[in-house]
């Protein structure tokens, strides 16, 4: 009987739908973006390793660089290679599945040496040998450096992809050519595979990797590099917050600190920045939801002044029914259920739409090389979209069905006459 009703007043139920496809497509719009992001920035924090730790100067929680006097950092000593080797030579070797040290060389150009070509603004990253064991470098020609040329400093190198074709054209033809780096020649070994833009800025299209040692052995290098770290991944079953403490202690130890001293280094965890997005995303979601609420609401109106419009007209069906025997609670639900299944139809329109932008946009970002950029659609929220759907049509069609149920049969009969 609600499908018949609808069929029979088509542009008032196209109008209705339409309000509700509007509020429910931008509920929908805004999660699936929301959803779509925090994807997005979560696997380019995947490749920093949720059980790994990081030995720097500086800590990552604002709340920490708040309370601690900023010259007091500047004084920190950078943490060495040599720390990170002491540091396998420890007790925490035992919970310990890899340590590499990292550390960046301002950008410079880097050359073909038989072409002449260059390619500018290019960031050198010296790295040892276990960094591949904690960010996994996904090769797409050539290898990785051996143990033996990362330890000794060998001059050779791993190209990003961008780099790569900047200088050869094709990134296969690199492996076994020789480059000029800040003016000594190194010979590739390894391309990288192409990543493009992501949220975290952190891809390595653009970088070259060469082992540390030859990256320290460069004149001049003290006044142009930055952000020295010790990378320490934990072993299979070690908690993060475990490794952390146990590093300190550790690193304390190695730098001879009293107990009464402030430890003059950072350990920080990826987790924190895994946890201080999740904040921020479901903020941003509720931010969304008011947003989109207010359409919705709209729409909802619209349905519950179409739905008194419609008893209105119907009172004398009402009455009949009524003298005939059907009680109020088949009347609410006529009425309800014409409400419901407005509101969902206006929802699935209103999510099909939002698929279907998703699903041309992602053609556009996929032709667009240079974006790495997504649009998830998940079955989450398509079930959260048909869901709010109900609930708007429960609650925009309660008070007119429950009018109805209440109307008196021969008042109402005499009201249609």
């Amino acid at each position: 009987m609600a499908f018949q009703t609808l069929r029979s007043n088509k542009i008032r139920s196209v109008l209705s739908v339409s309000g509700i496809s509007i509020g429910i497509f931008s509920i929908i719009t805004v999660f699936t973006i929301i959803d779509s992001l925090k994807i997005q920035v979560q696997n380019s924090l995947a490749s920093l390793g949720k059980s790994v730790v990081y030995i720097d100067v500086f800590p990552w929680e604002t709340e920490e660089r708040q309370e601690y006097p900023w010259w007091k950092f500047i004084q920190r000593p950078n943490p060495s290679l040599n720390e990170m080797m002491l540091l396998e030579q420890s007790h925490v070797a035992d919970i310990v599945d890899a340590f590499s040290f990292k550390m960046n060389y301002l950008s410079t150009n880097m050359s073909n040496i038989n072409t002449g070509v260059e390619a500018l603004g290019v960031d050198i990253v010296g790295i040892s040998y276990g960094f591949n064991r904690i960010q996994d470098l996904k090769i797409s020609y050539g290898r990785y450096f051996s143990e033996q040329e990362a330890t000794q400093g060998n001059s050779v190198v791993i190209l990003g992809n961008t780099v790569a074709t900047k200088l050869f054209n094709n990134p296969e033809l690199a492996i076994g050519n020789n480059v000029r780096v800040a003016g000594k020649l190194m010979r590739v070994i390894g391309v990288l595979e192409y990543e493009g833009v992501n949220m975290m800025n952190n891809s390595s299209d653009e970088i070259a990797y060469v082992p540390v040692p030859f990256l320290l052995g460069m004149t001049g290098i003290e006044t142009r590099t930055y952000s020295p770290m010790i990378m320490v991944k934990a072993k299979d079953g070690i908690s993060i917050d475990a490794l952390a403490d146990e590093i300190k202690g550790a690193m304390r130890t190695i730098r001879r600190l009293k107990p009464s001293e402030e430890d003059n280094f950072a350990v920080n965890k990826v987790t924190f920045l895994i946890q201080y997005l999740d904040a921020f995303f479901k903020k941003m979601n509720l931010f969304g939801l008011i947003i989109g609420g207010f359409a919705l609401l709209v729409g909802g109106f619209g349905v519950s002044n179409i739905m008194f419009v419609s008893v209105k007209e119907r009172t004398g069906i009402i009455g009949i029914q009524k003298a005939l025997g059907a009680k109020r609670f088949y009347i609410l639900m006529q009425f309800l259920t014409e409400a419901i299944v407005l509101c969902v139809l206006g929802g699935i329109i209103g999510i099909a739409f939002v698929y279907g932008i998703a699903f041309v946009a992602n053609i556009l970002l996929a032709n667009a090389q240079d974006i790495s950029f997504r649009i998830y659609m998940s079955l989450d929220n398509f079930v959260v979209g048909v869901l709010f759907s109900i609930v708007t049509g429960v609650i925009a069609g309660i008070i007119p069905a429950w009018v109805a149920a209440r109307l008196q049969p021969v008042k109402a009969i005499r009201a249609n006459g």
